[in-house]
């Protein structure tokens, strides 16, 4: 058995923001993370948490910063929809509380890829400047 997980795309620009506007990855305006099973079994992506909040105004573990799971426009099905988290879900920290997002990542090369979605809100009285979060997701084995 051969576990491999490679994020073809690694990193989520959001541009500039004004105070309460809300955008997100699902929508096609900006592209989400796009994860590749590379191995040779099905795979979980066991943990999802942030190293710290994007604001000075809320924590993590709000709806502030949000992820969830999605097929990839290119190879529908490639997980177990049902039993991954495809509906918004507060980020938490990597440090204290992990996350599930994506079960049973499949790891043919017509079904080996999934999204995960991240959705910001800028909270009300933000300090305005460049916000920046390093999300650290974890796979295993199925």
């Amino acid at each position: 058995s051969y576990i491999s997980i490679n994020l073809t795309t690694a990193s989520v620009n959001f541009g500039s923001l004004a105070v309460t506007e809300s955008k997100n990855t699902d929508d096609d305006a900006v592209q989400p993370l796009i994860l590749e099973n590379n191995g040779n079994i099905m795979v979980n992506i066991a943990r999802i948490g942030a190293n710290a909040s994007l604001w000075f105004m809320q924590p993590l573990n709000t709806i502030y910063f949000q992820f969830k799971a999605d097929n990839d426009t290119t190879e529908s099905k490639s997980f177990n929809w049902t039993g991954s988290t495809t509906i918004w879900t507060n980020m938490t920290s990597a440090l204290i509380i992990n996350k599930s997002i994506i079960k049973q990542l499949d790891y043919k090369d017509t079904n080996d890829t999934a999204e995960i979605d991240l959705k910001v809100t800028v909270p009300l009285n933000e300090i305005p400047g460049n916000k920046r979060s390093t999300v650290y997701i974890v796979g295993g084995l199925s």
